[in-house]
């Protein structure tokens, strides 16, 4: 689903940006929901959707191993085996059967979209849903060059062959995103908008939910622990202790409310996310400034 403004004049843009990862399957899930969701309402707004890189498992095998040994090995036998069913389960709710071949080594793939953005966001979004029917559907490994090389062929990325083979090129674009978009987050995807009036006012895009079992208020998708009411995180009690609670993990730390920001969160993990998986997406900057030395 291309988003592009075609009549300016007459409808307000809202920019939507996304921290995702191309092997978190909620990623896959969430891009479907959100674009069941903007259906809704494409008569009344235009759309542009930029994607920027998250890093779960920088350390993932280039070589790729399956994803279900790859949860084995994470979660334990018996809470895989509850993880790949509910994915399934799932998968099938959207019309697609949930693979379970190969984990790769991610950064190549964050490579080309980034550097597919420079050719418009609607072929960036084209070439993300390509490398997720990949990935998750069709159980290719999108750490592989020629897997890259013909999702972009196929959406039309002119130059990716030679960004493909030089390991490289477009190393620091993706730093750059990373740093900026998801240094401060503990899980994806994560949802930004930037538009010009509030998005509740679109009563219809609150309708469809972006993950099964979250649900919406205050003009923003929220999670069960995730609450944000005129650009500041409420308060809660829980226990002896008095939490902030929401998905930007600066504002959580933060003693004061934080400046305006034309942005705003409309749908984060909140802290139920695995720390383990934080921590591991916390060495990608350091993972990637590696690979800029790299010949």
């Amino acid at each position: 689903m291309a988003y592009k403004a075609v009549d300016s004049t007459s409808k307000k843009l809202i920019q939507i940006d996304i921290s995702s990862d191309t092997v978190c399957p909620w990623c896959f899930v969430g891009k479907k929901n959100l674009e069941k969701a903007i259906s809704l309402v494409n008569e009344q707004y235009n759309f542009e959707v930029r994607w920027h890189p998250f890093f779960l498992n920088p350390n993932a095998p280039k070589e790729g191993i399956k994803k279900s040994d790859y949860y084995k090995e994470k979660f334990g036998a018996s809470k895989s085996e509850l993880i790949l069913s509910r994915m399934k389960e799932v998968f099938r709710g959207l019309g697609f059967e949930y693979d379970t071949a190969g984990l790769t080594k991610h950064l190549d793939s964050h490579r080309l979209i980034s550097f597919a953005a420079g050719q418009g966001y609607g072929k960036q979004n084209e070439l993300v849903e390509e490398l997720f029917q990949n990935y998750f559907v069709q159980g290719k490994y999108i750490g592989d060059n020629q897997v890259l090389l013909d999702a972009a062929n196929k959406v039309g990325i002119e130059g990716a062959a030679e960004l493909i083979n030089d390991p490289s090129k477009g190393l620091k674009e993706v730093n750059e995103e990373l740093q900026t978009y998801s240094s401060h987050i503990t899980g994806v995807p994560h949802f930004l908008k930037k538009a010009p009036e509030p998005i509740v006012k679109s009563k219809a895009l609150l309708k469809t939910r972006v993950l099964p079992g979250f649900h919406y208020g205050n003009g923003t998708f929220i999670g069960d622990d995730e609450v944000q009411t005129n650009g500041w995180w409420k308060e809660k009690k829980g226990g002896k202790k008095r939490t902030l609670r929401g998905a930007t993990v600066a504002s959580m730390k933060s003693s004061k409310p934080p400046k305006p920001n034309p942005f705003e969160t409309i749908w984060s993990p909140g802290k139920k996310t695995l720390m383990k998986e934080y921590e591991e997406s916390t060495k990608a900057s350091k993972f990637i400034d590696g690979r800029l030395g790299e010949g």
